[in-house]
């Protein structure tokens, strides 16, 4: 049991010892017997990163170009139906003072026609505007 833990932790650390050599991360040159062989390899290798990273990078433009234009449609939509619906709240309260003025033109118009009966001392027509 002791033996099995101690070879555990034995494991643990070549382990941790691997991820902190900088050794182990560092590529392997693999050369055949030319330096021509080697040099072509070494830009071909090159030449493979470098169009990785270009894609890579063309990738990530897009992505972000992506994420500006909804950004943009999303400000644009909601600035509409924003709009919108300030424009139907002034259209409802236009109708609703025009409303509101009607109602308060007619009581203006019962109010004046009963006092012009009492003036004219017409007491029937002043006691059935009264009763309505």
């Amino acid at each position: 049991m002791l033996q099995n833990f101690h070879q555990q932790t034995q494991g643990d650390h070549l382990y941790e010892t691997q991820l902190v050599d900088r050794e182990f991360y560092k590529r392997a040159k693999v050369y055949s017997n030319s330096k021509k062989e080697a040099r072509t390899l070494d830009r071909f290798e090159q030449q493979m990163r470098s169009g990785q990273e270009l894609r890579k990078k063309t990738r990530h433009r897009e992505f972000l170009n992506e994420i500006l234009f909804h950004a943009k449609e999303f400000t644009e939509f909601h600035k509409k139906k924003l709009h919108h619906i300030r424009k139907k709240a002034i259209l409802i309260k236009t109708s609703l003072e025009s409303k509101e003025k009607k109602e308060q033109m007619a009581k203006d118009k019962e109010e004046r026609d009963r006092i012009k009966a009492l003036k004219d001392n017409d007491f029937d027509a002043y006691i059935n505007m009264i009763n309505t």
